[in-house]
């Protein structure tokens, strides 16, 4: 196993056991300031295009917007890899955004947003069920108390355990504050309950969030069908990065991967042996001839 493998392997393990995992330096120093400038960019197109002053929390369309600095993001190999490792490899982008939380009064420091599940959440049935989608947060700065850390329920993406309506507001003893470096993810699984804390720094907490998403599951917060995004897809298919190109939402790659999967799976139930060329008609008949062969030999020994 290379370090990736090893690396990809305890990640995911963690992530079953406690429904999230920490990944460091997932960006560089100079990548957090990029998209930091990015973040600003991204906001101001937006109000000039919307006709309003006020900074929206959300920016989505950022890889059709920003293309160069995103897609090595959102495809690098341990981020990708793990979604695989633990959703198989029908893996598409459901979404990509550049987010930001304003401040407010220090006096609100350690409030919550709310304790939630995120789509395709449901109550746990107490056993471990692999995600349906995967939710990427990568940090732009220190999550520091002032910043407003990220909490987390461990072991709720899978515990049948209810929340009061009082509690979806309030801190709970068994909750988990990740105090994030800048330009480490933290990666949870879709049914885990986690909730924000507001931002009582001098300025705005951002982050680079993405979703991964089982390709069967339909695209609910970004087509990727602008000019970038098709152009992109044109390029995996070109070079036969069906990879690329199944997380792209290429239809074609997901359906030959589906085909292919099937295929092997009729193959391990009959028992047939993968072959060179067109696979492995040649051993199974020889197959048969020896079992004719060896029968044939049985029964003259027997008479």
């Amino acid at each position: 196993m290379t370090m990736l493998d090893v690396e990809i392997r305890t990640a995911a393990d963690h992530l079953i056991e406690h429904g999230y995992v920490r990944l460091p330096v997932v960006l560089s120093e100079s990548q957090v300031a990029r998209f930091r400038r990015l973040r600003e960019q991204a906001v101001d197109d937006w109000r000039f295009a919307s006709g309003v002053a006020e900074r929206p929390a959300f920016v989505s369309g950022t890889l059709e917007h920003y293309p160069r600095a995103v897609l090595p993001v959102v495809a690098r190999p341990v981020l990708l890899g793990l979604a695989e490792a633990l959703m198989g490899l029908m893996v598409r982008l459901d979404s990509v955004v550049l987010a930001g939380a304003g401040p407010v009064d220090t006096g609100r420091r350690g409030e919550l947003v709310g304790w939630h599940r995120d789509r395709f959440g449901c109550f746990p049935n107490g056993t471990y069920s692999r995600p349906l989608a995967l939710i990427c947060f990568i940090y732009l700065q220190p999550m520091t108390a002032a910043a407003g850390p990220l909490r987390v329920l461990p072991g709720s993406h899978r515990d049948p355990a209810a929340l009061e309506a009082e509690q979806l507001v309030s801190s709970l003893p068994s909750e988990v504050l990740i105090d994030s470096h800048a330009g480490e993810a933290v990666v949870i699984h879709h049914n885990l309950l986690h909730s924000g804390s507001v931002n009582t720094s001098e300025d705005e907490r951002q982050f680079l969030g993405h979703v991964y998403a089982l390709t069967s599951l339909r695209a609910e917060d970004d087509s990727f069908d602008g000019p970038s995004c098709r152009a992109l897809r044109t390029s995996a298919r070109r070079t036969g990065d069906r990879r690329l190109a199944r997380l792209l939402g290429d239809r074609r790659a997901t359906r030959c991967a589906t085909e292919r999967g099937v295929r092997a799976a009729t193959r391990s139930r009959v028992g047939v042996v993968e072959g060179p060329g067109r696979g492995s008609r040649p051993q199974a008949r020889r197959r048969v001839q020896q079992r004719r062969t060896s029968a044939h030999g049985s029964g003259a020994e027997m008479s």
